[in-house]
């Protein structure tokens, strides 16, 4: 599993989906 720490405020609720390839997705705005 990888691990990444982002330091900021976000902009909005993080979206979350499954790709095509099953593969679990999050996206976000960090400003």
């Amino acid at each position: 599993m990888n691990q990444c720490v982002l330091s900021g405020n976000l902009g909005a609720d993080p979206e979350f989906f499954v790709s095509a390839e099953g593969t679990a997705v999050a996206s976000f705005n960090l400003a």
